[in-house]
């Protein structure tokens, strides 16, 4: 589908633009009225706009060698965004010399709007692609790609790896039941998510596991912050038949002193917090130079 005055002719010496007739080929210049019609679904005044900065390059890229042009256009008809496609094709005289270009405009709003939707669906899928599906955080191998690119990108910034596993979620299941499982692990989303900054990256490696990526903080307010954290993680789930009480244990390592790898600083923490579970769970443990907790064995990842 061709827009009205879908074929015309520009006349590179003067800058002159006309429609070429299809039957007889006659070119016909626009008057300044014409230019003001309302007329069509791409009409020349809803692209006279866009088009009239295109124009004025054309005779610019010909002269610099170029042979053909390609241009999309947008314009507007009321509030609704329409497109076009301008093809235009130079004319030489016998020097070898551009003097007249014929340009074609076809409306590839249909096109452009399918282009666009599929390309926002495409940014979707991949974006729901790094999340957890049940919390809405990210997910695992998302964390350490976003967080790692974090860490490269602002050399020296001061940062904190939390890992937290929760306390007694086995026995929630089991008593309780997974949907109320579920449900914890979505609280606990919703409580790191009122508990840290939005720069912040949280993540669920799955199960019970939760880390987290924290900038800027001292190490005061960092402690603040996780006696927060453990306090807000304490809560109790019933049923008719049971009652348990979800706490987490949380191990802390500070970057970039322990290092800005974030997976061999995932170690440390992951020390820390065996070392908080082995205290009596409920607490958190900061990782100090050394620390090798007996009986540690590493996690298999």
């Amino acid at each position: 589908n061709y827009i009205p005055y879908d074929i015309m002719q520009l006349n590179l010496m003067n800058g002159h633009l006309g429609t070429i007739d299809r039957e007889t080929g006659a070119v016909k210049e626009f008057s300044e009225e014409e230019k003001q019609k309302e007329q069509g679904l791409l009409n020349w005044k809803t692209v006279y706009p866009a088009l009239g900065k295109v124009l004025g390059s054309l005779k610019e890229k010909f002269m610099s060698g170029e042979d053909s042009v390609q241009e999309i256009l947008t314009g507007y008809a009321g509030s609704v965004t329409k497109y076009g496609r301008l093809t235009a094709k130079a004319v030489y005289n016998n020097f070898g010399s551009p003097t007249e270009a014929i340009c074609i405009i076809e409306d590839v709003t249909d096109a452009v709007i399918g282009r666009q939707k599929a390309e926002k669906k495409l940014e979707q899928v991949i974006k729901d692609s790094q999340k957890d599906p049940l919390t809405g955080l990210y997910n695992k191998e998302s964390f350490f790609t976003v967080g790692q690119q974090m860490i490269d990108e602002h050399t020296g910034m001061s940062a904190a790896l939390i890992f937290m596993d929760l306390d007694n979620f086995k026995s929630l299941n089991d008593l309780i039941g997974h949907m109320t499982g579920d449900k914890a692990l979505m609280d606990v989303a919703d409580k790191l998510r009122d508990l840290f900054a939005k720069r912040d990256i949280m993540a669920r490696f799955g199960g019970d596991e939760f880390c987290i990526l924290s900038f800027d903080n001292t190490v005061s307010g960092l402690r603040d912050r996780l006696d927060l954290m453990i306090e807000r993680m304490r809560e109790t789930y019933s049923d008719d038949k049971s009652s348990v009480m979800v706490s987490a244990s949380v191990g802390m390592t500070l970057m970039p002193r322990f290092g800005t790898d974030l997976k061999k600083v995932m170690t440390l923490s992951d020390k820390a917090l065996y070392c908080a579970k082995e205290k009596g769970k409920n607490r958190f443990v900061i990782y100090e130079e050394g620390m090798e907790p007996e009986g540690y064995v590493g996690r298999e990842d």
